[in-house]
């Protein structure tokens, strides 16, 4: 994926990185995110002349690669991307042009594919459904014959870039058949509606298809060929993102180590301690893994490799597990200080750790980027299957209105810390959140918690200032302790008090301080005595 082969790849990486550095500095993506916008459509045209719209397009229909393999070449720009937190329609786009350069009929789109690839037009793939994961082969949206044309009803959700795009590619059950149709986003009965997302530089859209009628141009490849179109699909935008996600970590490693170095403490800089450089070996271990196993992935789709779509699993499961553990590490480093490491691992991460979502196991992942997605049912039978963000939102207003203690959000009553009452209180109100099941909103299921995403906790977030929770167990029972034992603990230690600490029954503290060395870990002088118990 990051090799280089031949000067031509050389000059394409090197003048990709520089537009990159000069064009879409880290001060111009928040400057976007504070004005609400994904990306700009001039610099969108911008990186359009440099070629990136053009790599899948054969030479025939006015597109060719770099190295003679485009895939390779867009994981290139893809992994350049992530390296510098790029906005752009890069993957929505890319997976749309796939489709219509390999079906049959490819000169019908002709104009589209132009238009594309100049950057005058944005198009997204729309293919994730409301409360479902990853199923693009069981949609419901349907397309029925109307008129010598179709006619296309449902919904669609976590389209990206959808409020942005010109055209989408909708995924629809036609006649029994799956089938792919071109539909413009101004067309009479198309509705979009923006989603929330944790990420900094993408934006989602649900899309509501009323009636909505296409001619019979608009199909995108014959009956028999679509599966094998969406499967092609797939594992391109799939290899892709593992591609940016490794540019991703490429900077979060780099950037948490020169904290570590810029950093002392008793004179040495943090860096020289031997339990941190474990942790940056970790990190740079699967990093190294992260590029390798997506290198075979990019390798085996872009030769159409029988075993394509298996090494593109692969590859989403190791690198959708490693960098969220990447992440964890870089956000434990930096949080400890407002310096500017931590404001760039603040705004890294969350695009790392959204990318990362798309790239887990197929059987674990979840519901997308902004969720919408299916819930199960939890220990506490509390998450209906399939509850919306919003559904969950109005569960969570009415529960607390009716269970908790109306505070005035200006001015919260202040817990003491060192009074038992605030915490017999907070222990108590953490009661009545599990019992009523908003307690480890997003902790794994098989310890207490209830599976979901962040947007899930955001809102109930939203919905509980006025009133009254145990805000002094966040830290450190569950930001500290609970997060710690889910990322190192033994299973036996998570089972046991992680969900003990859900249900209010214990409190756990860290003990890290030392009266000789304050919080040097390198210096800790506490040592263990007796057989280790519980790993």
């Amino acid at each position: 994926m990051t090799a280089v082969e031949s000067p031509e790849k050389a000059l394409f990486a090197s003048t990709t990185e520089a537009f990159l550095q000069r064009e879409a500095p880290l001060t111009y993506v928040r400057d976007l995110h504070a004005a609400g916008v994904s990306f700009d459509r001039d610099w969108w045209r911008r990186a359009a002349e440099l070629g990136w719209t053009s790599l899948l397009v054969p030479e025939e229909l006015g597109g060719g690669a770099v190295s003679g393999s485009g895939i390779a070449d867009l994981a290139v720009v893809a992994e350049l991307i992530g390296k510098t937190v790029a906005p752009g329609p890069l993957y929505p786009v890319s997976t749309v042009l796939c489709a219509l350069v390999e079906c049959g009929e490819h000169d019908t789109h002709a104009a589209t594919i132009e238009s594309l690839m100049s950057g005058d037009a944005v198009a997204s793939w729309a293919v994730y459904e409301p409360g479902r994961g990853w199923a693009p082969l069981e949609p419901s949206v349907t397309a029925t014959p109307h008129n010598g044309g179709y006619r296309i009803d449902g919904v669609k959700d976590r389209v990206e870039a959808g409020a942005q795009s010109d055209l989408l590619l909708v995924v629809a059950r036609c006649d029994g058949e799956i089938r792919q149709f071109l539909v413009p986003t101004t067309a009479p009965g198309v509705r979009i509606e923006p989603q929330p997302s944790v990420d900094l530089v993408k934006q989602y859209a649900r899309v509501q298809f009323d009636g909505v009628d296409v001619q019979r141009s608009a199909v995108v490849g014959k009956p028999g060929e679509t599966t094998a179109l969406i499967e092609r699909q797939s594992q391109i935008a799939q290899v892709l993102q593992c591609a940016e996600v490794v540019g991703i970590l490429q900077t979060v490693f780099g950037f948490t180590v020169q904290w570590a170095f810029d950093r002392h403490t008793f004179g040495r800089p943090l860096a020289s301690y031997q339990a941190l450089k474990h942790r940056f070996a970790d990190m740079k271990t699967w990093l190294e893994a992260c590029r390798a196993t997506t290198t075979a992935a990019v390798a085996g789709v872009a030769a159409r490799s029988p075993d394509a779509a298996w090494l593109a699993s692969v590859a989403k499961s190791y690198v959708g597990e490693k960098a969220r553990r990447s992440c964890r590490i870089a956000c434990r480093c930096t949080a400890a200080s407002a310096s500017p490491g931590n404001t760039t691992c603040i705004c890294t991460c969350g695009e790392l750790c959204c990318t990362a979502l798309c790239s887990a196991p197929r059987g674990a992942q979840s519901a997308g980027v902004c969720v919408e997605g299916s819930v199960a049912m939890t220990d506490n039978g509390s998450a209906p299957v399939g509850e919306s963000v919003e559904q969950f939102r109005a569960r969570a207003r009415a529960w607390l209105a009716a269970n908790m203690p109306r505070i005035d959000p200006a001015s919260p009553p202040v817990a003491n810390r060192d009074d038992e009452r605030a915490w017999r209180r907070a222990r108590e109100l953490q009661k009545r959140l599990y019992e009523g099941g908003f307690a480890g909103i997003c902790f794994p299921r098989e310890y207490g918690g209830l599976g979901l995403d962040y947007e899930y906790q955001k809102a109930f977030d939203e919905e509980s200032l006025n009133y009254e929770m145990p805000l002094i167990l966040n830290t450190p029972t569950f930001t500290i302790c609970c997060a710690t034992l889910l990322d190192t603990g033994s299973e036996e230690q998570k089972r046991q008090h992680i969900g003990a600490a859900l249900r209010g029954e214990e409190v756990l503290v860290q003990l890290l301080s030392e009266p000789s060395g304050g919080s040097d870990l390198a210096g800790v002088l506490t040592r263990p005595s007796g057989a280790a118990t519980g790993g």
